[in-house]
Order: C-alpha cells, then structure tokens, then sequence
C-alpha cells in the first residue's frame, strides 16, 4: 500500500493510505463527528477524486452526524432504500 500525509494545519493532519493500485484508499485523522474544517475537506475531495473510494475507519457516529458530514459534498438524494 501506497501512503501520503498532507497536511491540514499546525497540529492537525490527514493521511491517506492507497488500497491497490486502481481504486481506493483509506482517510485517517479525520473525525465525521465534528464540523470539518476547510483544509481537510479539500484533501477528502481531492482523493475521492484520485481514487473513486474512500473509506473513514474506526468512526462511531450517530446516523445525524453522518448526514451532517455528507453534507460537505452538497445536497444528496435518498431513493427507496429505507434510510432515514
């Protein structure tokens, strides 16, 4: 696996672990239960971008804080599938 850290402030820092060498990779110092600052947001949407998946481990948020943290990417759209 490949690995990168870019920075987002003085005492903060994001890291994002490439999971093969197509599609993927793993975002960590990332938590989706506070507001998300600006700097963090821009290297989140830049590997969505770069890798097409991303995945945020070991996160235990409630179901309203994942809404509010999808609420960085813009408005979305729930089709019947039973949520919220």
């Amino acid at each position: 696996m490949i690995c990168r850290q870019a920075w987002t402030s003085n005492t903060a820092k994001v890291t994002v672990q490439q999971i093969t060498g197509n599609i993927g990779a793993v975002i960590g110092g990332v938590d989706m239960r506070a507001p998300l600052p600006t700097a963090q947001f821009q290297v989140i949407r830049q590997t969505l971008l770069d890798h097409g998946v991303i995945f945020f481990r070991d996160q235990d948020v409630t179901m309203d804080q994942y809404w509010a943290f999808l609420e960085n990417f813009g408005q979305y759209r729930l089709k019947a599938v039973g949520l919220k």
